[in-house]
């Protein structure tokens, strides 16, 4: 049985391990079996997929999508999963597009989403990479939401390669979503975004608006009103510092370590916030520190904040009060982060495997009741075509005895009253010229070539 001693023992190594390979250049926090790789590459072994013709797939998809409307949410999830190369992913792209656009999205299956993330992450073309960021920001198109495991894989992922952009970019999206109870997310999300602001590569943070051509013709479009100006301070946030500060104000506020409380500070100030700011320094004032490089930052930040805060200097004097601590903010996330990971992973990889094996239960269960509907309305198209053939043959058979039945039927529907005919085509019977009864058309005497 493994004592106490042992765990502590196991956790020192794994801690020392991971600080040798920081310094070794390999930012790393995860480990290899984190991302369950070898289950989640076994999952194409299944029957279902052990013979499923992918380009076949999709042309039944779109023909399902043009004639009935609508796909199932598990053939989707089928065809998100076996999706590997980069016309699978194109094609993944469009068909969760017109997906999100039917009734049946909401029974979309949390697989479908994971299968998209971590393939495209995995893919090695940058593009690939961008296209997940802007398969994320366009949540009403795709539909497509980060669980706890993808956005630990992606945030781990970019700070490997240096990508402290995208790093905070995920982590953002953990803050619009209102989603950090994993301790490894909330880590590695306060690190991602300090580590941006500490270095912010690569820039821009998002792309710059197209410029207009002056020589182009100006489209005027008629619309029925015009939305007022609205911000909702969540969703509508564009801004790096915005996105940031309001991530670390409110990650930051779910924890009471040194990293957690230097983070909230420096988001409020950030996100230029002064009155949470303020009420942040109140709470602040009998705690048990802050990074000292934190407070230097938010002074030079209410340095420059010009009109915008009126009280500037003395709020100034009220960050300078607090206690501050000598740890860098970086490092000290760092370490929580680390010890985060060291304490919380061996549980993520037994949760992620989990997850995995429950996952394929609801997508067999899925196909079983698909098999059994069609099989249902197989025997109801069969039971009704039975029928109709059963009531053409009583019709023949029984014709003389109902003769007169039947004339007075075909009677009646003959002359059931018609229903009025569209104006436009009364509208054209009226401007038809009526014709003489006596009427005789010229003779017309037909001659021959010579």
């Amino acid at each position: 049985m493994e004592t106490a001693t042992s765990r502590l023992f196991s956790r020192h190594i794994l801690k020392c391990c991971r600080r040798f390979s920081w310094s070794q250049g390999r930012r790393t926090f995860l480990s290899d079996a984190y991302k369950c790789q070898d289950l989640w590459d076994a999952r194409t072994s299944l029957p279902i997929f052990k013979d499923l013709n992918m380009d076949k797939f999709y042309l039944a998809i779109d023909k399902n999508f043009q004639t009935k409307g609508k796909v199932l949410p598990v053939d989707i999830d089928i065809f998100a999963v076996n999706a590997v190369t980069d016309q699978q992913l194109d094609d993944l792209q469009d068909v969760l597009h017109r997906f999100r656009r039917t009734p049946l999205t909401t029974g979309a299956l949390p697989s479908t989403g994971h299968a998209l993330v971590r393939a495209l992450l995995a893919a090695p073309d940058p593009e690939r990479r961008q296209r997940l960021l802007d398969v994320l920001d366009d949540r009403m198109n795709y539909g497509v939401f980060l669980d706890t495991h993808t956005a630990n894989m992606c945030m781990d992922t970019f700070l490997k390669e240096g990508n402290y952009r995208d790093a905070a970019k995920i982590a953002t999206h953990l803050m619009l979503q209102e989603e950090w109870s994993d301790p490894i997310n909330r880590a590695l999300a306060l690190y991602s975004c300090c580590a941006y602001i500490e270095n912010p590569v690569p820039e821009p943070w998002r792309q710059p608006d197209p410029e207009e051509d002056p020589k182009a013709e100006t489209e005027f479009i008629r619309v029925k009103y015009l939305r007022n100006e609205w911000n909702d301070a969540h969703f509508d946030l564009r801004e790096w510092w915005e996105l940031c500060g309001k991530t670390l104000a409110w990650v930051g506020a779910s924890g009471d370590q040194l990293g957690d409380r230097s983070c909230q500070l420096l988001g409020w100030a950030l996100w230029r916030q002064w009155d949470q700011l303020r009420q942040c320094c109140d709470r602040l004032q009998g705690s048990g520190g802050v990074c000292r490089d934190t407070l230097e930052r938010v002074a030079g930040l209410l340095a420059d904040a010009g009109d915008s805060c009126p009280d500037a200097a003395a709020l100034s004097a009220r960050v300078s009060a607090l206690p501050a601590a000598d740890a860098p903010l970086l490092e000290t996330l760092r370490s929580a982060a680390e010890s985060a990971v060291a304490e919380h992973e061996p549980a993520a990889v037994a949760q992620l495997r989990a997850t995995y094996a429950d996952w394929e239960r609801r997508r067999l269960e899925a196909l079983e009741q698909q098999r059994q509907a069609e099989e249902r309305a197989r025997r109801v198209q069969a039971l009704e075509e039975k029928r109709q053939e059963l009531r053409e043959r009583e019709r023949l058979l029984w014709f003389f005895d109902r003769e007169e039945q039947l004339l007075a039927e075909v009677d009646r529907q003959w002359n059931r009253p018609q229903p009025p005919k569209p104006p436009h085509v009364q509208k054209l019977l009226r401007k038809k010229r009526p014709t003489q009864a006596d009427y005789v058309p010229p003779h017309v005497q037909r001659t021959h070539n010579q």
